[in-house]
Formats: structure tokens, C-alpha cells, sequence
């Protein structure tokens, strides 16, 4: 039985992987825009229909995790936003000190396209990291609106494709997200659907010039080298902050033994 169903499983599988290849090859490469600001003379609407200006994305203070997509989609663009909402459950920041945006590049999408999304995104965020979001929501916005020119200011220009057989293929773009400071800087870029919680730490805790994150962070990021071609820390950094963690755990839990076994005195 198992062996007749694995040459259909690896041919379904083989297509899905050519077909996701192809509409990635057919997406403009990114290109990084480090130290641009976002275009201020945007406009969205949210999930309510409030409408809102770029500058009323960056209002609380908090970097911005931004991701360009398109709400039908039915390839990548899930995958992207479950691996960002993982690698930042991951990173250990509370969810109030980073805002997870979403904005859709298709003109066609509505509210209600956003809303339905923000609901699925949700469950699955509590579902997938409960220890996280179980008692509190992701600071998760979806936005319709200017998304295709929000997305060439990030260099990640989808392109549409009119001949297109489904509205779920509509748009090739690159898979990614940018970091954005609240001050509307673009910081850091990460490419692909999965991304490294601790890289995506330490790039919050940059953009938001030291005012979250841990005294290590901020020491770490103080001889830190960033690859610009990648959008990340070097290995070498993120490995010492991997170790640094585990010091700072060794050396606690050392203290609290100490404190609860004091050594004995000699008698005089």
C-alpha cells in the first residue's frame, strides 16, 4: 500500500516545488534600500476601514516588522507569515515591543479579505506558540491600500501577471520581510520564509535604538558586523549570543543553589 502511494506523493510533491520555483523565478529580485524612509505620502485601510498614513504606522514608538504580500495567494505568502510570526515568538522580546505588519500589493484585496487573514494568522500564532500568545494577542496588522508602492520603496516589487489561470496566482514577488525603525528608517532585511529568531532579536532590538532587549543585546550589537547582502548578524555574533544566554543560565542557576545550600563554616 505505502509503495503505491509514493511515486503519485513525489510527483504531486515534485510539481508543487517546480510550480512555487517558477513563480519565484518570475518575481523582480529584491533589492535592499538600508537607510531609506518609507514613502510618508501613504495611505491603508485596516481591518475596521479606518483609514490611516504611513506616519500612523510608526505612533507607539515600537519597530515595525514589515511584510508585502497579497491576500489570495495560496503558494508563499502563509508560509512567510507563520515562519515571522515563529522566529518572533522565538526571539524571547515580549509581543509588545514589536508591531507585525502586513500589507497586501493587490488593489483588488478589501477589509474583509484582511480581516478573514488576521483571524487565520491568529490562531495559528496561538496554536503554533501558545507558551506566547495564548493570553495575549500578536500585535498583528493587515492593511489594503497603497501596498504596491509600499513595496517598491522596499524593494520588493511583485509583479502582476494578467494572465494569471486563478486569482491566488495573481502576483510573483520575493519572499521576505523588512525591519523598520519607529522613526520610519528601514533597517535590516531577511530573506526567505523561515528566519533565525536570534538575528531577528538583535535587528528589533537595533532598530529600536536600545530600548528593548537585554544589556547583553546591546553589548553584542556594539561589535557586531552585519552581512548588508544577507540583511544579518554575522554567524559569529549570533553563536556568542547563543552562549551568552547559557553563561547567564549556568550562572544563575549556580547563585540560587549557593544562596539555598550556604557552605558550611569550619569549627574554631
Amino acid at each position: 500500500m505505502k509503495a503505491s502511494f509514493a511515486a503519485p506523493l513525489a510527483a504531486l510533491t515534485a510539481a508543487c516545488i517546480a510550480a512555487c520555483g517558477a513563480r519565484a523565478a518570475d518575481a523582480a529580485a529584491p533589492v535592499q534600500h538600508l537607510g531609506a524612509m518609507l514613502p510618508p505620502g501613504l495611505h491603508f485601510v485596516d481591518t475596521q476601514h479606518h483609514r490611516l498614513a504611513t506616519a500612523e504606522l510608526l505612533q507607539d514608538g515600537r519597530p515595525l516588522v514589515l511584510v508585502t504580500t497579497f491576500f489570495r495567494c495560496d503558494t508563499l505568502c502563509g508560509t512567510v507569515a507563520h515562519g515571522v510570526l515563529e522566529a518572533l515568538a522565538d526571539s524571547r522580546l515580549p509581543p509588545d515591543d514589536w508591531r507585525l505588519v502586513i500589507v497586501s500589493v493587490d488593489p483588488q484585496d478589501r477589509p474583509e479579505d484582511a480581516r478573514a487573514l488576521q483571524t487565520v494568522y491568529t490562531d495559528y500564532a496561538r496554536e503554533a506558540r501558545p507558551a506566547v500568545f495564548d493570553n495575549r494577542r500578536p500585535a498583528l496588522r493587515l492593511l489594503v491600500g497603497d501596498g504596491a508602492e509600499l513595496a517598491r520603496a522596499l524593494g520588493f516589487e511583485a509583479r502582476a501577471d494578467k494572465a494569471a489561470p486563478t486569482p491566488a496566482a495573481r502576483y510573483a514577488h520575493a519572499a521576505g520581510l523588512a525591519i523598520v525603525t519607529p522613526q520610519g528608517t528601514i533597517s535590516r532585511y531577511f530573506f526567505g520564509v523561515r528566519f533565525d529568531p536570534d538575528a531577528l532579536r538583535l535587528a528589533l532590538v537595533d532598530a529600536s535604538a536600545g530600548h528593548i532587549g537585554t544589556l547583553a543585546d546591546r553589548l553584542l550589537l556594539a561589535c557586531a558586523h552585519v552581512d548588508e547582502r544577507l540583511g544579518r548578524h554575522s554567524a559569529a555574533i549570533l553563536a556568542a549570543l547563543r552562549w551568552l544566554g547559557i553563561a547567564g543560565s549556568l550562572a544563575l542557576a549556580g547563585w540560587i543553589w549557593r544562596h539555598r545550600h550556604p557552605p558550611k563554616r569550619s569549627p574554631r
